[in-house]
């Protein structure tokens, strides 16, 4: 990131637009260089002398001229975020669908940096299904978004619509700005799924783990702006679908190919989540026929797996951010909570995320609720919620640790 970071201002055909030269004020009062990208539409609400005169830049808008087409590259690559206020029904559909038929689709295509939308437009347009589902295709793109708000909107309804506040969009583009620093460029090792360890060629001893939570920090980090690599265990291909191109997947299936995988790994990594739920034990009696059923019993004999977590602590303690992941259950010894808190002692890592498991609890289900414990027991945050929000919180949490560790 610049020492002034450079901000990318869409601008597109919609009433709101008079609220963008307020943000675009506040962006240039509090450090950041502003060059605003415009639809021809845009001009129809106000001018381009104003956006001119506010920035010190030529509006980019014509994609006709050689010069102008070799700029839409530069300024994609020196972005360091990009946000679209006002973000119409139209715009969102034509960068959910990949067309470039104007200055501000091209520039969207050739990004790399965090893109924030700020939508505006009518109550029933918001929210009709075609909408909505372009929506969930640039969220999956790793697409920002500030739902629009409640109120009087220019047709005379009063409904949701109205483009957020210029402070608010403000104060949304600064902190992920701040978060764009810590994450950018870093290197992301997420393990998810759950490891499976033959007894013959069809049956494994296994666990229920999706790699739901483990997909969905590789979201998060990924639209953070960092360099991110999933090594997924046995985890559904619908499920790895969600994933952006800029995620870098590579399969594991026992444990002993999830350490192999993690050793390579990490030395090239900044931070591991060790999402995956690894198998303690694995079978040496394998067989390499189906055992078949024929009136006796089969005695399967385990020996323990090699500790993941606890080798990279021992190796990559102070060198690397190190999180691991603990699901429990409690006996009448101890609670899950206090195995937990035995788990994040033992391993030596910086912190474990703990959830409790059971009977509609934990692995497949989209709601949970964690526990963050670190390296001497004590919890330092809690969340509740769907896994996708508290990746978000998690990543948050973790954020200031990120350039500690570096240094």
């Amino acid at each position: 990131m610049h020492d002034r970071p450079l901000v990318l201002v869409g601008i597109t055909g919609g009433i709101a637009l008079y609220k963008t030269c307020t943000l675009i004020r506040l962006l240039m009062n509090n450090g950041c260089d502003v060059q605003v990208v415009a639809t021809p539409e845009a001009f129809e609400f106000v001018g381009r002398t104003t956006f001119e005169s506010l920035t010190g830049h030529p509006v980019f808008v014509d994609v006709h001229s050689s010069v102008a087409f070799q700029g839409h590259v530069e300024l994609s690559k020196k972005a360091d975020l990009f946000v679209i206020a006002p973000a119409t029904r139209n715009i969102l559909a034509k960068l959910a669908h990949g067309i470039t038929d104007n200055a501000l689709t091209l520039v969207y295509s050739n990004v790399t940096c965090p893109v924030v939308c700020a939508p505006a437009m009518h109550t029933h347009m918001w929210e009709s299904y075609e909408n909505q589902e372009n929506i969930k295709v640039l969220t999956k793109k790793g697409v920002f978004f500030l739902s629009p708000q409640h109120g009087a909107l220019t047709s005379g309804d009063v409904g949701v619509g109205r483009m957020q506040e210029p402070d608010a969009i403000f104060s949304y583009v600064r902190q992920l700005l701040d978060v764009a620093s810590s994450w950018s460029n870093k290197k992301i090792l997420i393990t998810a799924g759950g490891t499976r360890e033959p007894i013959d060629p069809i049956r494994y001893i296994g666990n229920s783990s999706t790699g739901l939570f483990g997909v969905e920090i590789a979201l998060e980090a990924s639209r953070r702006g960092a360099d991110v690599t999933l090594i997924a265990c046995n985890i559904d291909s619908s499920l790895l679908m969600r994933l952006s191109s800029k995620v870098t997947v590579f399969s594991a299936s026992t444990t002993r190919e999830l350490k192999d995988l993690v050793d390579r790994s990490m030395p090239h990594s900044d931070v591991i989540f060790m999402a995956a739920a690894v198998s303690d034990y694995r079978v040496i009696n394998t067989s390499d026929v189906k055992n078949k059923k024929n009136g006796t019993n089969i005695f399967l004999e385990l020996t323990e797996n090699p500790d993941i977590l606890k080798g990279l602590a021992r190796t990559y303690k102070g060198k690397k951010l190190l999180i691991g992941f603990a699901a429990e259950t409690g006996d009448n010894i101890y609670s899950s909570f206090e195995y937990a808190q035995k788990k994040a002692k033992n391993k030596g890592v910086d912190f474990i995320v703990f959830n409790e498991v059971g009977s509609h609890k934990g692995f497949g289900h989209g709601d949970t609720s964690v526990h963050v414990i670190n390296d001497e027991g004590k919890v330092v945050m809690n969340a509740d919620g769907e896994k996708k929000d508290i990746a978000c919180e998690l990543a948050s949490f973790i954020t200031p640790y990120i350039n500690e560790v570096m240094r």
